[in-house]
C-alpha cells in the first residue's frame, strides 16, 4: 500500500532522485529549446492547467522521427526541414506532477506556424479520428482524405460547447485551441486550461470536460460525433481564479528559493502558511510539518511548483494540485487548500486527518518458477494480470474506526478497518471479518464474501465518497479548533486501470521485476536477516519504480526504495517463513511502479524453493 506522496517525496524526497536514466523525470529540465525560428519550424505551447515538463516527438508521413525538450515555460519549437506533412505530435511529461500525453495534428498549412499541444487539442484529435490513442498511434488515420475538415468540426463542437466560458473570459467563441498562440501564464487560453480541464480514458472511450471552479461536468463519447452537450453556464467568475494560481505559483517559487542551497530556518518558511490553529496536513499540525520537512538534510533542493486548480472552496478559498520536484526532478504531487489572507495566498495543508489513498492498480505475476505465484491446471507458472481498485488507509487518528466507502460501481458500501502491520488498514468481507488488503478486485473476481468493484460503471475523473466513524459508529468529534475529525471526504479517480491484455503487451514497459533476490533461500529470512534485491526498471518513458514491499502475510516492510541504481538492501521485518512453497505465509515481494493518469503497476512475487 502506498503512503502519501508528501511523506515520499518530501521528507524522503532525495531516496527518489536520480534513479533511472530510461525515465524523463531525471532529465534536467532546465535544457530549454532554442526559442528563435528556424526555416520550416512548427511551435507552441504545452500545457495542462500548468506546463508540461518533458518532450514533445513529432511524426511525419513517412514515419520520420524527432523529439525537443520542452521549455520550462512549456515552449517548444521543431525543424521540420525535410519531413513530410501531416504531423503527429506527441507531448509526454509531467503536469502539475501527474505523467501525462497530449496530442496534436499539424497540416502543411501548419508549417511556420503554431500547433499546441494541451488536453483541448488532445481531445479535438480523438473526436475527429473516433478513438482516444494514450500513445497518438494516429498513423492510419492522418492518411485519410479530409482530415482537416474533421479536426476542423472537432474544434468547433469543443468551442461550443465552452461558448458560455470562453465569452466570460474574453475568448473568441470561434478560438482555433491548437493554433491560437498563449503563454502558460495563467492567462488567456491558458486561463481556460486552469479552470476547464479535460481528462479522457482510452479505456472507456469517454472524456469529461469539467469546470472546476463552479463543479459542473459533461462527457464526451469518444466515438460518437453528435456528442456536443455544452457546459453550463459559470455562475463564479472563472477569470479571477487565473489571477489567483499566478500569485500561488510566485508564492510557491518565493517559498522553494530558501531550499536552493540549504535548509532553512522555521522563521525563514513560516510566513507562507496559515495560522498553526487553521493548519492541517493528514493529521499533522504546523510544527509536525515543519519538523518533517526540515530534518532531513536530503531535502536541500526541494520545489513546490506547478499548482493547477481541483476546486474553489468559495472565493478565498482553493485547492490546488502543487507539483513537488528535487532538484529538478518531477516525482508527484500534494493537494493544498490556500486560503486568501490580504494579498497573500497562504498554506493551509489539505485539511484532512486521514490519509487516504485512491489509486487505479494494475497488477502482474512471474512465470520465473522461483518468483512464480500462480500456476495452471497442470502445476506449471502462470502469468496472471488483474486490475484492482487501492483505497489503502496511510494513517488515521485513533478516534477513526472505521471508514465506509460509497460509489455506484461499488457492489454495496465499503467497510475500511484497521488490521495493524504495514498493511494497516483492510476491507471488511459479508461475514464482518477483515481481509488483510487495501485492494479492491473487479467483480467476478473477489475472494468469497469480499466487496468488488464494476470498472465499467466508472468514468474519468469519478468522485468516491468516505465517511469516517468513530465508537460506536459516530460521525461527529471535534478537535480543539472545532473541526470535525471525523468529516467526510471525496477523491477523485483520474481514470481506471489499463484492460488486462494492455497491461501484457506493456508488461516491460509498465512494470518492474526481479532480478535476483538474496538470500534465495527463505528458510533462511528471519527478522534482522539483511536481504539484497536486484531488480529492473519500467522501460517506458516517464514510467517509474517506485518501491518494494517484502513480507509474509501482514507483517513485512514497506517503502523500501534505493537510493540510486537497480540495488536494495535493507533489514527483513516480516519473520520466519513458515511456508516456503507458496501460499498465503510465503515470503512476498511486491515491485511498485507509477506511470501514465496516475495508475500504479505492481509485479507481484514469491520467494520460492529451488
Amino acid at each position: 500500500m502506498k503512503n502519501s506522496v508528501l511523506y515520499t517525496a518530501v521528507v524522503s524526497a532525495f531516496l527518489m532522485v536520480g534513479c533511472n536514466d530510461n525515465d524523463t523525470q531525471s532529465k534536467d529540465t532546465t535544457n530549454n529549446p532554442d526559442p528563435s525560428p528556424t526555416q520550416n519550424h512548427i511551435s507552441g505551447t504545452v500545457a495542462a492547467g500548468a506546463p508540461l515538463i518533458g518532450q514533445v516527438t513529432i511524426i511525419d508521413a513517412k514515419n520520420e522521427v524527432k523529439t525537443v525538450e520542452i521549455s520550462e515555460r512549456g515552449e517548444y519549437i521543431v525543424d521540420v526541414n525535410g519531413m513530410q506533412a501531416p504531423f503527429i505530435l506527441k507531448a509526454e511529461g509531467y503536469a502539475s506532477g501527474v505523467l501525462q500525453t497530449f496530442c496534436s495534428i499539424a497540416l502543411h498549412s501548419d508549417i511556420n506556424g503554431t500547433i499546441n499541444i494541451t488536453p483541448y487539442t488532445d481531445l479535438i484529435v480523438a473526436n475527429a479520428a473516433g478513438f482516444k490513442s494514450d500513445n497518438c498511434e494516429y498513423k492510419e488515420y492522418v492518411k485519410q482524405s479530409g482530415i482537416d475538415g474533421q479536426l476542423s468540426a472537432a474544434n468547433n463542437v469543443l468551442a461550443n460547447r465552452l461558448q458560455a466560458v470562453l465569452e466570460q473570459i474574453n475568448l473568441p467563441i470561434d478560438i482555433d485551441f491548437a493554433r491560437a498562440q498563449f503563454v502558460a501564464d495563467h492567462t488567456g487560453m491558458d486561463e481556460l486550461l486552469d479552470a476547464i480541464q479535460v481528462i479522457i480514458d482510452s479505456e472507456t472511450q469517454t472524456a469529461v470536460i469539467k469546470d472546476v471552479i463552479n463543479n459542473n461536468k459533461v462527457f464526451d463519447d469518444i466515438s460518437n460525433p453528435t456528442d456536443n452537450t455544452p457546459l453550463p453556464i459559470p455562475l463564479r467568475q472563472i477569470k479571477e481564479v487565473g489571477t489567483a494560481l499566478k500569485s500561488i505559483s510566485a508564492r510557491l517559487a518565493l517559498f522553494s528559493s530558501h531550499f536552493e542551497n540549504s535548509l532553512p530556518q522555521t522563521g525563514q518558511i513560516k510566513s507562507y502558511f496559515a495560522a498553526d490553529d487553521q493548519f492541517l496536513q493528514a493529521g499533522q499540525s504546523l510544527d509536525e510539518f515543519f519538523d518533517d520537512i526540515l530534518s532531513n538534510p536530503e531535502n536541500k533542493g526541494l520545489k513546490l511548483q506547478a499548482p493547477r486548480l481541483v476546486s474553489a472552496n468559495d472565493d478565498n478559498e482553493l485547492t490546488v494540485r502543487v507539483q513537488i520536484a528535487n532538484n529538478n526532478v518531477v516525482y508527484g504531487y500534494e493537494d493544498f487548500v490556500f486560503v486568501k489572507e490580504g494579498t497573500f495566498w497562504q498554506n493551509k495543508g489539505n485539511q484532512r486527518y486521514i490519509d487516504q489513498v485512491l489509486e487505479s492498480v494494475n497488477t502482474r505475476t512471474l512465470t520465473a518458477k522461483k518468483y512464480h505465484i500462480s500456476t495452471d491446471k497442470n502445476g506449471n507458472p502462470k502469468e496472471v494480470f488483474t486490475r484492482q481498485l487501492e483505497i489503502g488507509v496511510s494513517d488515521a487518528p485513533s478516534e477513526v474506526k472505521s471508514i465506509e466507502v460509497t460509489h455506484p460501481a461499488l457492489n454495496r458500501p465499503i467497510t475500511l478497518r484497521p488490521v495493524g502491520g504495514y498493511i494497516g488498514w483492510g476491507i471488511t468481507k459479508d461475514d464482518g471479518s477483515v481481509e488483510v488488503t487495501s485492494w479492491l478486485s473487479e467483480c467476478n473476481q473477489q475472494a468469497e464474501g469480499s466487496p468488488c468493484i464494476n470498472f465499467g460503471l466508472v468514468k474519468p475523473d469519478s468522485e468516491f465518497t468516505f465517511t469516517p466513524r468513530g465508537e460506536n459508529g459516530i460521525t461527529t468529534l471535534l478537535d480543539e479548533q472545532g473541526r470535525n475529525i471525523l468529516k467526510p471526504y471525496t477523491m477523485n479517480l483520474m481514470a481506471i486501470p489499463v484492460s488486462n491484455s494492455t497491461a501484457g503487451s506493456n508488461k516491460n514497459n509498465w512494470f518492474a521485476s526481479v532480478t535476483s533476490i538474496s538470500p534465495s533461500d527463505p528458510k533462511q529470512l528471519s527478522n534482522g536477516t539483511r536481504v539484497t534485491v536486484n531488480f529492473v526498471r519500467p522501460a517506458a518513458k516517464g514510467y517509474i519504480f517506485d518501491y518494494i514491499s517484502a513480507g509474509v502475510s501482514s507483517r513485512g516492510s514497506d517503502d523500501i526504495r534505493p537510493k540510486s541504481g537497480n540495488t536494495v538492501s535493507f533489514s527483513w521485518a516480516g519473520g520466519s517463513v513458515n511456508r516456503p512453497d507458496g501460499g498465503k505465509d510465503a515470503a512476498f515481494f511486491n515491485f511498485w511502479s507509477r506511470g501514465a493518469n496516475n495508475r500504479t503497476f505492481v509485479t507481484m512475487t514469491f520467494l520460492n524453493e529451488d
